[in-house]
């Protein structure tokens, strides 16, 4: 006996499902920021009561190499908003011919693209190591390639998701003629869960087993084997629990899952006011720098003009000192002043006088 491995898929829309349940489409960005991080903020948009945000830098991420025609591993993020951006692109630039044979834009409204979840069940993925959960996830990638490949659709990505429970990987891409809402329907989803993807995956050396709808499993089965089939899927859906055990169990669930969005978007919150006040810090320091340059300045020069008045008042201390020692008489700065201004004129009628002058 192998192990099973789900395949949804939904088909991506520019519609606005808020408030609507659809189990088959859903709006194209919503679903990609589910899948793959912001390259603003690095992290992504998460539900689930296992998620843990720090571990989502743990996620790998697959891209298709043209060259080699076949999926890689990416040195880094396929990040959301690239990939929207890519869609909308491819989208918008696709004309369509209506009855009169007039192109015409796809509608506002239209599928763009379409996203898939490969989920193995917990009991597979714990018998393997994270090399092994990483080699079994690139060849499904390789295998969905190949099954989508034949309905003339392309994979445009695909990430491991290692930041919740249990390890399974998401993908998505898009049709090249935007016909996706014929193409993903029953006959894709019997490929998936019981044709082509579980038939190649246990060629390459995968013990799974075909994914059966209810009405399958019950077919030629008598009364109290379809009872026991239902009382096993009650048990795997509420985990052996009562119906009000499995309740509360489920709004804790859920309650966990807010906080965790909502620890999220604090997340981007605290790193917006911590740059901010890293701002206001670096301004503050550097308003600091230049006023204690300013303050030192002007406390140097302070120093250096009174240290310029303290020699000028010892060098006349020093001459008054010589005045009085010499003349004999006491020191009186205008006398002194009127003696070098006559000293002065006697040089000059020396001079005047000179004979060399004459």
């Amino acid at each position: 006996m192998g192990y099973k491995v789900g395949n949804p898929v939904l088909k991506c829309d520019r519609k606005d499902h808020f408030g609507k349940k659809d189990k088959r489409s859903g709006n194209a960005t919503g679903i990609l920021k589910e899948a793959l991080p912001d390259e603003e903020t690095g992290l992504r948009i998460c539900k689930d009561p296992d998620f843990d945000p720090s571990k989502t830098k743990d996620n790998l991420y697959f891209y298709f190499n043209e060259e080699k025609q076949g999926f890689e591993i990416s040195e880094g993020p396929i990040y959301s908003n690239k990939m929207i951006d890519y869609w909308n692109e491819m989208a918008d630039s696709y004309k369509v011919k209506d009855k009169n044979g007039k192109e015409k834009k796809l509608r506002s409204d239209a599928v763009i693209g379409f996203a898939g979840v490969c989920k193995p069940e917990k009991a597979f993925m714990n018998t393997l190591d994270k090399s092994e959960q990483i080699k079994f996830f690139s060849d499904a990638i390789d295998v969905l390639n190949e099954v989508y490949a034949k309905k003339g659709m392309a994979i445009d990505y695909a990430t491991i998701h290692f930041d919740e429970g249990v390890p399974h990987m998401h993908y998505g891409g898009h049709d090249d003629k935007f016909t996706l809402g014929k193409k993903i329907g029953l006959p894709l989803y019997a490929e998936l869960n019981k044709g082509s993807f579980p038939d190649m995956m246990r060629s390459r050396g995968w013990e799974l087993d075909n994914l059966y709808g209810f009405q399958e499993e019950i077919d030629g089965k008598t009364d109290e084997e379809v009872e026991e089939i239902k009382k096993k899927k009650k048990e795997t859906r509420s985990g052996g629990k009562s119906s009000l055990e499995y309740k509360v169990q489920k709004e804790v669930e859920k309650r966990l899952a807010e906080y965790r969005a909502e620890l999220a978007d604090g997340y981007s919150v605290v790193d917006s006011i911590r740059g901010k006040i890293q701002a206001v810090v670096d301004k503050l320091d550097q308003e600091i720098a230049e006023k204690e340059a300013k303050e030192k300045a002007e406390k140097e020069a302070k120093i250096k003009a009174e240290q310029q008045d303290m020699a000028k008042a010892k060098a006349d201390k020093l001459n008054r000192d010589s005045y009085e020692i010499e003349t004999g008489k006491q020191y009186d700065p205008r006398k002194a002043l009127d003696e070098e201004m006559a000293k002065g004129w006697d040089d000059l009628n020396y001079i005047d006088n000179s004979p060399s002058y004459g």
